[in-house]
């Protein structure tokens, strides 16, 4: 028991301090994910492995709460704790056998009744936007009573001449399948090694006694780390607005504002048929001085291709990219009431899982660096737009290439 309490300690000193970990700083668009606070209600099978010659199936079931505070990437690191009952089921054909405490005479049937209680560390990987399996190592507090069949206690049961109340570890699997935005079915299976050697009232080897639970059920989130959105970083919309054909760079000539010195088709015009510049961004080889001059027009759409800013298919960006983005901060720096939405688009090759996740990542990248140059971050938001707004054909490698990129977008 004493075991129990100070792991139960352990799990509520390590929730308080994991709470203040950033959770919000996740790179994946996966809705089911990011659910992080779950309750679950399981029922099914146990089985024991004791020293009675047969065993078979019992009656188990369980509840639990998970809790995430910790998501990256497609991964999720977490606690649960979970309690419930269950009942293991044997039978021997003896009706005496030589045990560890001299020659016992045994009833034919017998069952075990337990309740327990528990805790773990929970570690789940999200295969796809609907299958999330996970993994759990913890321990259990068990409490169990040995019966006959007709339910009268057993013998040694009823002289104490053990502990009924005992420690166990725990190993599970789990697996859980959205069927809803705040509903998944639960399927889980458990094994519980014991330290002790009296399940069934009888201790007859060397080895202790251990069980396995087999359960299906119904996971309800009740929170998700998108309840909580922070730092105006928008999470992608069901519905988004309709994208403009024209994906050129687009001035407002009627109105002149300060913007950045040198010809500004150095920042305006990508060729989308170009090969492109391993090192620095495609800008037409025209340095951009970051000065600001008397008369300039007011930018309304930068858009940047995907293997200009991002190392191969990931979303770190090169260190050229960085020339462009710097001169792109400052732009925006200098335009204190405009608001901007950084939108990230791919191509149609991979999962739709990774496609969309790939593209907020990259947002999100361009996002993060924008602000550490010292762009606003209440100035900007950030969508991952996937595959959904393409501006060339999926069937080409050009046309790929094409609508791989980000847009940065004025709103104002």
């Amino acid at each position: 028991m004493n075991r129990f309490i100070i792991l139960l300690h352990i799990v509520v000193l390590t929730f308080s301090y994991t709470n203040n970990i950033n959770s919000q700083t996740l790179s994946s668009e996966n809705e089911f994910l990011k659910q992080n606070f779950i309750a679950t209600v399981n029922g099914g099978i146990s089985y024991g492995f004791t020293d009675y010659k047969n065993s078979s199936l019992g009656l188990a079931a369980k509840t639990s709460l998970d809790y995430y505070p910790l998501i990256i990437q497609d991964a999720r690191l977490g606690f649960k704790i979970f309690g419930g009952g269950l009942n293991l089921k044997f039978n021997d054909p003896r009706s005496s056998v030589s045990s560890n405490d001299g020659p016992r005479e045994i009833p034919k049937n017998i069952r075990t009744d337990m309740i327990f209680l528990g805790v773990g560390l929970n570690f789940g990987y999200a295969i796809n936007d609907y299958i999330i399996p996970s993994i759990m190592i913890g321990g259990t507090y068990l409490n169990f009573s040995p019966k006959s069949e007709d339910g009268s206690i057993l013998e040694f049961n009823q002289l104490n001449r053990y502990d009924k109340s005992v420690f166990t570890f725990a190993i599970e699997g789990n697996i859980n399948f959205k069927i809803s935005d705040r509903f998944s079915i639960n399927a889980s299976l458990s094994y519980h090694p014991t330290s002790i050697d009296y399940l069934e009232d009888l201790s007859a080897a060397n080895n202790s006694d251990s069980y396995l639970t087999a359960m299906v059920g119904i996971s309800y989130a009740i929170t998700g780390i998108s309840d909580y959105k922070k730092d105006n970083i928008q999470e992608v919309p069901d519905i988004v607005p309709e994208q403009p054909k024209d994906i050129t760079i687009i001035p407002k000539e009627e109105e002149k504002q300060p913007e950045l010195s040198g010809e500004k088709d150095s920042l305006l015009n990508v060729d989308e048929n170009k090969p492109l510049d391993e090192k620095e961004p495609v800008i037409e080889n025209k340095e951009v001085e970051p000065e600001v001059t008397q008369e300039q027009e007011t930018f309304y759409q930068f858009n940047l291709r995907g293997e200009d800013l991002f190392i191969n298919s990931s979303s770190n960006l090169k260190e050229g990219a960085k020339v462009i983005l710097n001169e792109i901060a400052f732009y925006i720096q200098n335009q204190p009431k405009s608001k901007w939405r950084i939108e990230g688009h791919m191509d149609s090759q991979g999962s739709a899982y990774t496609i969309k996740k790939l593209s907020y990542d990259r947002a999100k990248a361009v996002y993060e660096y924008l602000v550490s140059q010292g762009a606003s971050q209440d100035q900007m938001e950030v969508y991952g737009l996937g595959d959904s707004f393409p501006v060339g054909n999926n069937n080409t490698a050009e046309g790929r290439k094409a609508n791989r990129r980000i847009m940065i977008i004025r709103e104002n």
